[in-house]
């Protein structure tokens, strides 16, 4: 399906709206849902950031809630102006989970995981695997997080 709604300003929907997606025809490292272009940084496209207080975007990490536990998002490119996912599919060629896999962010710098992190750390689910077999996950940060306290 090829078309394509643009709309600049507003919609407004009466009655029953649908949006039906596929997401297993994404394009490695690409993605789409809600989608923002403010900020600056220099980027890794399919890494996690987080927004500093500056709109500066660094690399989200679970050991410290500074980087953890305000607004993230996958970048879609080497640059905000590329676009930061920050609710929606992705797919990325190194993501090894399992359909249904709840995903967390990692305390690897930048990266998201299947197994919750431990330690002195935060917690933070970000999302569901929901096509193994063609590396697409929902990303849908949760505004909730647990400190763990090693």
């Amino acid at each position: 399906m090829a078309n394509k709604l643009v709309a600049n300003g507003g919609i407004i929907s009466r009655g029953e709206s649908n949006f039906i997606n596929d997401p297993s025809t994404l394009a490695s490292n690409t993605g789409y849902g809600d989608i923002v272009t403010f900020g600056t940084g220099s980027l890794t496209q399919g890494d996690v950031y987080f927004l500093k207080s500056t709109l500066d975007w660094s690399l989200a990490d679970a050991d410290a809630a500074a980087s953890s536990t305000g607004m993230i998002a996958i970048a879609m490119g080497t640059s905000p102006a590329d676009g930061m996912l920050i609710r929606g599919f992705f797919r990325h060629a190194n993501y090894t989970f399992s359909n249904g896999d709840t995903l967390y962010l990692s305390s690897t710098a930048g990266e998201i995981s299947s197994s919750a992190p431990t330690g002195t750390v935060w917690v933070r689910r970000v999302g569901y695997c929901v096509n193994a077999t063609n590396d697409v996950i929902y990303f849908n940060p949760c505004n909730e997080f647990t400190a763990l306290a090693g």
